[in-house]
């Protein structure tokens, strides 16, 4: 009976730790997703190469953005066609 116990209290335990463990994982790689995916003036100013990948990233969420008169009336398409532009 208090073999019995002990293996139900150490099961317990075993499961208790890995749900924290996952939990952790997934708080841990929704943060990572959040600053990836979230617009700072810093990033923007301490990465002038890839300038073109975050108003690209914006301009797939946001199609709406072409959908008024611009200067440039080919669109989002062929935006979205160009490769990275020549820094040099």
């Amino acid at each position: 009976m208090e073999n019995e116990a002990k293996r139900a209290k150490v099961r317990i335990i075993i499961a208790f730790s890995v749900l924290i463990a996952v939990l952790l994982i997934i708080a841990a790689a929704f943060c990572v997703y959040r600053y990836q995916h979230t617009f700072s003036q810093e990033k923007w100013l301490s990465n002038a190469d890839g300038r073109y990948m975050i108003v690209a990233d914006m301009l797939e969420k946001h199609p709406e953005i072409f959908d008024r008169p611009t200067r440039y009336p080919e669109g989002r398409a062929e935006f979205l066609k160009q490769k990275e532009p020549n820094h040099g």
